[in-house]
């Protein structure tokens, strides 16, 4: 199996408000620098672990086994 982000683009225009998540999104500090507010959410491993597996099955067809690996 190969992993591949989505060929899909979405253009987004400036809002009051913009949502930024993901793993590495407090990581930078210039990015870091355009935000007025910084919101980090802790989650136990379990139910993250839960959280990633439901999503890679349904949404990108992978097998439990190879979640976990």
């Amino acid at each position: 199996m190969t992993h591949n982000r989505l060929t899909e683009n979405e253009t987004k225009y400036p809002a009051d408000i913009i949502l930024v998540e993901g793993i590495l999104a407090l990581y930078d500090e210039r990015i870091r620098n355009l935000l007025n507010y910084k919101i980090f959410v802790h989650c136990d491993n379990d139910i993250r672990l839960c959280r990633r597996i439901i999503r890679d099955v349904e949404e990108r067809g992978r097998e439990v086994e190879g979640i976990l690996y």
